[in-house]
């Protein structure tokens, strides 16, 4: 037996049986099967899951972030990007981003 695939973001797993033989779990199969298999592990699973899911989440939320001060400061209309000039880039827009995202920077709790 062999298990692939397992994947908490998703809460699916594969389960090889034999060559020719592979038992497939998602969402609400998953958690019945965690449950009743690992039942001693069920509420790690589920933590883990969360923490996943905030992770993938700040991670998008970096990606954003990222994104709207490179067009903040970098003009990329063309083929490559391009620093602008510092008269070029708007402070309240600046404000506006570091507000957006001070609990990611940590300038709030």
């Amino acid at each position: 037996m062999n298990i692939r695939n397992n994947d908490l973001s998703d809460k699916s797993i594969v389960i090889n049986i034999s060559d020719e033989v592979s038992l497939r779990l998602c969402k609400q199969q998953y958690d019945e099967f965690i449950s009743l298999l690992l039942p001693s592990m069920e509420q790690e699973f589920k933590y883990a899951y969360i923490v996943q899911k905030k992770a993938n989440e700040q991670c998008f939320d970096c990606l954003r972030f990222m994104s709207e001060i490179r067009e903040l400061f970098y003009d990329c209309s063309c083929d490559i990007c391009l620093l602008r000039d510092m008269s070029e880039v708007a402070p309240e827009r600046l404000s506006e981003i570091l507000d957006k995202y001070s609990n990611l920077l940590g300038f709030k709790e």
